[in-house]
């Protein structure tokens, strides 16, 4: 049995990590949501086709202010248009509202309010909300304007005959379009903003996705749930865990003769072949430093085999060299250290989380490797008690070890037949 493997976490390449970010906002437009500028510019070049047509309908009943102020509303959107290319909603916005009430006004002026042009003061209100909730000033103005314009035409012109008699029939079609249309109008802003709103839902789950990612890719998955759940610096005490380091012989003159592109590739291959294995054997990777890897069993989630599975990681990872030295034509060997004990983990940094342990535990493991052989295996005697029986060891006898003193180590050779 090699041991209940750890859920396997999502792999993200460095291109990828870095394009996260972009995707966790949407796309802007000089200050403007890219779709809502787009749903802007349409509705102001649609704004601008409606008055235009407006112009000689007017002029042909007989009122040519209005017909003129129709040409000027042309020349308003036209403007409008291009100041969204700019991103100045706040100015756009309100130039929109303003344009609409007058032309309303003047509208009740001369035809009445059986024409119902007034319902369009109304039926723009929506827009404001558009505006950016800096402005707030501004969406505020616009909203009493246009609510006490709506009111004071209707009390000013209520029962007042219009200068511009339109035919009865004409006027209940005018009334019905206009009724029609601004209903049309407000319905079309609110499925707007719905749709919007959803879409920023989907966007916001996306990046809650992301980021879960990209902390499972970066801490251990239990670690980044907490973490997520939290949000405060975490720490652990493990009675027992098991720690691994490995090294690459001879990495620092090989990495003067190979050019960078090479390097970072075979350790690419190297280590990316190491994480495989601890993903099969449900081992944690903690970090690499240069050529160094190091991985640890039995934390952050306790396992009664991290003797064990440490010891089939250090086995498997020996065999990884072999697999790679044809496909990059160079010859790898490996220094492996193992030590076993308790360790204190937790996440440190409050902008690059790193999940990192710490303890005798790690440094002696860290000895180990360092006062290893190439292509060996070297284990404290706390890793040879644990696993007698079911491993072969080689005794390398009492060794004097930096900051330890006088150790006994072994060379652990393979899964025991026996």
């Amino acid at each position: 049995m090699d041991g209940p493997p750890l859920s396997r976490r999502p792999r993200i390449s460095a291109q990828r990590a870095i394009s996260l970010a972009a995707l966790s906002e949407p796309p802007r437009s000089a200050g403007l949501p890219e779709r809502t500028a787009v749903a802007l510019r349409q509705a102001l070049f649609g704004g601008t086709a409606v008055h235009a047509a407006f112009i000689p309908l007017f002029w042909a009943l007989g009122v040519p202010a209005l017909a003129l102020y129709n040409v000027v509303s042309v020349l308003v959107f036209v403007r409008t248009r291009m100041l969204t290319h700019k991103g100045r909603i706040h100015l756009v916005v309100p130039l929109v509202v303003g344009e609409v009430v007058l032309h309303q006004a003047l509208s009740v002026h001369y035809l009445g309010l059986g024409a119902g042009f007034q319902l369009w003061i109304l039926a723009t209100l929506p827009v404001l909300l558009l505006i950016p909730r800096d402005r707030l000033a501004v969406v505020v103005g616009g909203v009493v304007v246009s609510l006490g314009a709506f009111l004071f035409l209707a009390v000013r012109y209520d029962g007042v005959p219009p200068p511009v008699a339109l035919a009865p029939m004409l006027l209940s079609a005018m009334r019905a379009g206009n009724e029609v249309s601004a209903f049309l109008f407000v319905s079309a802003v609110t499925y707007f903003f719905a749709r919007t709103a959803e879409q920023a839902e989907g966007m916001a789950q996306r990046a809650h996705r992301q980021t879960e990612a990209l902390l499972n890719n970066t801490l251990p998955t239990s670690i980044a749930a907490r973490l997520l759940t939290d949000g405060r610096v975490l720490a652990d005490s493990f009675d027992e865990a098991t720690i691994l380091f490995a090294d690459i012989v001879g990495f620092t003159t090989l990495a003067q003769r190979t050019e960078p592109a090479a390097l970072v590739a075979l350790l690419d291959d190297v280590f990316s072949a190491f994480d495989d294995e601890a993903d099969r054997l449900g081992l944690e990777k903690i970090k690499t430093i240069g050529d160094a890897y190091m991985v640890a069993a039995g934390v952050p989630v306790p396992r009664p085999d991290h003797v064990e599975a440490a010891a089939r990681m250090a086995l498997g990872m020996l065999r990884v060299p072999a697999t790679l030295a044809e496909h990059h034509g160079v010859e790898l060997s490996m220094r492996i250290g193992i030590h076993t004990g308790p360790v204190i983990a937790g996440v440190i940094g409050n902008r690059k989380f790193a999940y990192d342990l710490w303890g005798d535990t790690v440094n002696t493991a860290a000895r180990m490797e360092s006062h290893g052989s190439s292509g060996e295996i070297h284990v404290s005697d706390a890793v040879k008690c644990a696993l007698e029986g079911r491993f072969d060891f080689e005794p390398r006898g009492v060794i004097e070890v930096k900051g330890k003193g006088p150790m006994k180590t072994w060379f652990l050779r393979a899964k025991s037949d026996a």
